[in-house]
């Protein structure tokens, strides 16, 4: 951990007031901890000791994205922010779930190529953080708020980011160590260190964010089974207005074995459509192999399809079922 990329040029405090907005008697909330220890939340202000203490950068620490009103660390205790701030992973090392990304370059590359370009960038040692700054406070109980929310949702989107959307949300500071060995006790310590160096004069206001990137595909999101499922919908049960990308999923020539594994990607897909459980059967019913297979039990199989969860990615455009090995993309729904 001594290369030339451990020195960091600007103060801690320095930073979490530019990416907050914080100044004089602001609350700001950070977290110093071990390897062997669950992180330590403080609230400070951005005079305190705390941040000035030799060594603070010896450890892991974060900071809080948002203001906080003093009170504590969770959403509702978040005031304001002047910054969206996203967490991009890439590899395999010091991560509990399969990454967006097999290479820092491939995530780098990414990162660069969507229309909103990053304020700032630091990395982690195993995954990229961009600050984009706002050309102004984003206060959360204000009705621009919903605005900011939307901007978020369409960044960490475009960026494939693995990052919750709370304003509390919790961040690395570049510089500091970044210690997994207690979850991966095989995994060397490594620091976080600037990418990109700090640009004040590249911001957006969350209109444009929105402006410049797609939407985010509604979420599929755990469901049982209800009599809900059963309720007229507005799309017709029509066959011709189905996606090519639904029909092939339906397709009879499928490798062996992975013919139920696609009914229940299209039964979530067209449910997600917006088709309710007698409009997918009667979809569903026009295919000759499906009846063969099925007969009388059609409306059940649909039924027990949609009681099973789904699992979506951080981003919100994939979403899976526990056990499958095809993916299904809603963009392409």
């Amino acid at each position: 951990m001594s290369d030339s990329r451990t020195k960091i040029e600007f103060n801690p405090a320095e930073l979490i007031s530019t990416v907050t907005g914080a100044s004089g008697d602001d609350y700001i909330g950070i977290a110093l901890g071990s390897a062997h220890n669950r992180y330590s939340p403080k609230l400070c202000q951005l005079d305190d000791d705390v941040l000035y203490g030799p060594g603070i950068l010896n450890s892991n620490f974060w900071f809080c994205g948002s203001v906080l009103d003093g009170q504590g660390f969770k959403k509702e205790n978040c005031l304001w922010t002047e910054s969206i701030i996203a967490d991009v992973d890439y590899g395999t090392e010091g991560h509990q779930k399969p990454s967006p990304f097999e290479t820092m370059e491939a995530a780098l590359t990414h990162m660069l190529s969507i229309a909103i370009k990053p304020s700032f960038i630091s990395c982690s040692g195993h995954g990229f953080q961009p600050v984009y700054l706002l050309k102004g406070k984003c206060v959360y109980a204000e009705k621009v708020a919903e605005v900011f929310h939307d901007a978020k949702l369409r960044l960490y989107q475009a960026l494939r980011s693995d990052c919750t959307s709370s304003p509390a949300a919790m961040f690395r500071v570049p510089g500091s160590v970044n210690d997994k060995s207690r979850l991966f006790p095989d995994l060397a310590p490594v620091r976080s260190y600037i990418v990109q160096p700090l640009d004040l004069s590249v911001r957006y206001s969350p209109q444009e964010i929105i402006d410049a990137l797609p939407p985010v595909p509604r979420r599929v999101s755990p469901r049982a089974v209800s009599q809900n499922l059963g309720t007229e919908v507005k799309v017709p049960p029509d066959f011709t207005n189905i996606s090519q990308r639904i029909k092939d999923m339906l397709a009879c020539n499928h490798e062996p074995g992975t013919r139920s594994e696609s009914f229940f990607c299209a039964v979530w897909a067209l449910y997600n459509h917006g088709f309710g459980v007698q409009d997918i059967e009667a979809v569903i019913r026009q295919l000759p192999w499906a009846l063969e297979k099925y007969e009388n039990r059609l409306v059940g199989e649909i039924e027990r399809c949609l009681s099973k969860p789904f699992i979506a990615d951080q981003d919100e455009t994939v979403v899976y079922p526990k056990a499958l090995n095809k993916i299904v993309r809603l963009e392409t729904v």
